[in-house]
């Protein structure tokens, strides 16, 4: 019985504090807000545009690319599209690191990729050649005057 009782005046008390006994109070009218997106088709809501604001995660993955391809790692041929692999490296991606020489790879190894510019899409950007600094030399292959890393899906790919 003493249970049921305190039970009873627990809500009693919930119900008092929410306001229960009081007159209905209103609430002020939903207004959106502006920086935020009312439909999931509007642009503002792409997720892809806002990912790669800086060019830093691009960045980030030409510089993975052309150090992997150096230390001999085919893993970062799945970040080369094939097109570019055929137009600039001769081939494929797995041919090309397996023909660099010693002295290219270590050149490779060495990269340093500076920032880019942006691209005609919001998911692209471009390095030109002279933002990439190569404290040891340029090596023989790629010899691109620039390199497109693409936003495609969750990945980066050099796609020109």
């Amino acid at each position: 019985m003493l249970g049921r009782a305190v039970a009873a005046g627990c809500a009693a008390v919930l119900l008092a504090g929410c306001g229960a006994g009081e007159a209905a109070q209103t609430m002020p009218p939903l207004t959106p807000e502006p920086e935020l997106p009312l439909f999931a088709s509007d642009p503002a809501a792409s997720p892809q545009t806002e990912p790669a604001a800086d060019g830093g995660k691009a960045r980030k993955a030409l510089q993975r690319v052309l150090r992997g391809a150096g230390a001999g790692r085919t893993k970062v041929c799945a970040q080369v599209a094939p097109a570019f692999a055929r137009a600039r490296l001769g081939g494929t991606c797995a041919a090309w690191i397996a023909s660099l020489t010693p002295e290219d790879g270590a050149r490779l190894r060495a990269v340093k990729v500076g920032p880019p510019a942006p691209g005609t899409r919001a998911d692209t950007w471009i390095f030109q050649a002279a933002d990439l600094g190569w404290p040891l030399g340029a090596p023989a292959s790629p010899a691109a005057d620039r390199y497109v890393m693409r936003l495609k899906g969750a990945r980066w790919t050099l796609t020109g």
